[in-house]
């Protein structure tokens, strides 16, 4: 009876660990979707520009990121079209 209760022991740590795994890598790829779906300026619509102040039929986005060509966050400000 004690091999059967061990069995049964390391199947529930390697369940566990599986699981664990699995909701690590949900969050990673839900924070990555997350990033682009909302933030990013240029998926929203937005220019991003080297700039402090948007040109003239274009509004500050303040939640809009802009990203350099390794996807890291730069220093660019994100300037959304104004609508009309």
């Amino acid at each position: 009876m004690k091999k059967a209760q061990g069995l049964s022991m390391n199947t529930i740590v390697i369940a566990a660990i599986a699981l664990l795994v699995l909701v690590v890598i949900a969050a990673i790829f839900l924070s990555e979707i997350g990033r682009f779906r909302t933030q990013d300026c240029e998926v929203n619509g937005g220019v991003c520009i080297d700039d402090n102040e948007c040109g003239d039929g274009y509004t500050k986005y303040n939640r809009g990121s802009c990203y350099d060509s390794d996807g890291r966050t730069d220093d660019r400000i994100c300037c959304l079209p104004v609508p009309g």
